[in-house]
């Protein structure tokens, strides 16, 4: 598999092994930069090469000292309480390969875990963007709640984005890296989509990315908008058409340009709240098997 998971983790030691050890029975464990920021080295890594104890770096250092190690075509920013399926990160990679996409993605997940059972959710972003830069950013507008965080990268338009955000203090990074991931994607890179489960994401309250920016005001979230839309326009190509003032004429600047409260949380406190979630025969797919029996449920 050419492809390096970079997967930076904090005060998740438990979690953490376990994740390795499901790594490992699929054989592909080889494959992760752990960059672990927890006060207190795990114990557990101690003769893994692949693991890295840097408590002194932030979220963002850690991510460019991986990515230095990087030798691999494809690069993934994997988080550490979700779970890639890798038969299906095989078929993604194939494509890219063949087809020389910047970015590869597939469907997504959410579940949450409740008095020992499951509740799994179709992300919204789990539809398929290559329809030009104009048309992603309408499709991203409309459906809210897009992120391209975890998909998986050429390596080199990778390395691009996190030279990019530089620029940004830690704080900066860390209320816009996922927004930026996301526009940089739609806009300058070639997408591809597959239409298989790829990623199965553990639901959290942690605020991070996207979520932290829902708790600024209207005015502040506009403004990082636009903001990132500038830092993503000098990079767009001089021989191509990229009018960024028509941009503003397809974005809703009302208040829920960005709710101030997930369009997903909403949909999943309901789901927990009435019990009454429809599965669709899911149990009988094999990745959601594989959530199931890494959480022994």
């Amino acid at each position: 598999m050419n492809l390096t998971f970079i997967l930076p983790t904090y005060n998740r030691s438990n979690d953490l092994v376990n994740l390795y050890k499901f790594y490992k029975k699929n054989k592909i464990e080889k494959n992760f930069i752990i960059i672990d920021g927890t006060n207190k080295k795990n114990i557990f890594f101690k003769d893994k090469k692949n693991y890295f104890h840097k408590p002194k770096l932030d979220r963002r250092e850690r991510i460019e000292f991986a990515l230095k190690k990087v030798k691999t075509r494809f690069v993934c920013l994997a988080a550490d309480d979700d779970l890639y399926i890798p038969k299906n990160i095989r078929i993604i990679l194939d494509k890219m390969n063949k087809d020389d996409y910047d970015v590869g993605r597939g469907i997504t997940y959410n579940f949450y875990l409740k008095n020992k059972k499951i509740f799994f959710k179709r992300k919204p972003s789990s539809i398929d963007f290559n329809k030009g830069a104009f048309n992603n950013l309408k499709i991203f507008i409309k459906k809210k709640n897009i992120f391209f965080t975890y998909c998986i990268y050429k390596t080199n338009f990778f390395k691009k984005m996190i030279r990019k955000l530089k620029k940004l203090s830690f704080t900066e990074f860390e209320i816009n890296h996922e927004l930026f991931f996301t526009l940089y994607s739609l806009i300058l890179g070639k997408i591809s989509y597959t239409d298989k489960i790829y990623n199965m994401r553990q639901q959290s309250n942690t605020k991070v990315g996207l979520a932290i920016l829902y708790n600024y005001p209207l005015w502040f979230r506009i403004k990082n908008f636009f903001r990132i839309l500038l830092m993503i326009s000098k990079d767009y190509p001089p021989t191509q058409k990229f009018n960024f003032f028509s941009i503003i004429n397809i974005c809703n600047l009302k208040f829920d340009f960005f709710p101030r409260k997930s369009f997903l949380k909403k949909k999943f406190n309901l789901i927990l709240k009435n019990n009454k979630h429809k599965t669709n025969n899911k149990n009988t797919f094999s990745e959601f098997k594989i959530v199931k029996n890494f959480y022994k449920i």
